[in-house]
């Protein structure tokens, strides 16, 4: 893992961008499953998940400011 392999002084750094690129990634997914899906289910599931998606996102956008 490339986490391991970091500097200590760069390992925040690493990781936030690296989750914030992950919850970016998760967020295209679920919205695509919200705009082209067709199981009520997993739309209701992917809703509330987006928005616990947004918040993550949300927070790793303010680490260290």
């Amino acid at each position: 893992m490339v986490y391991r392999s970091a500097p200590d002084a760069d390992f925040d750094q690493l990781f936030v961008s690296s989750q914030a690129m992950l919850h970016d990634q998760a967020a295209w997914v679920v919205r695509s499953e919200l705009t082209d899906g067709d199981e009520v289910a997993v739309r209701q599931i992917a809703r509330r998940a987006l928005a616990v998606i947004r918040r993550h996102r949300a927070a790793l956008g303010h680490f260290g400011q």
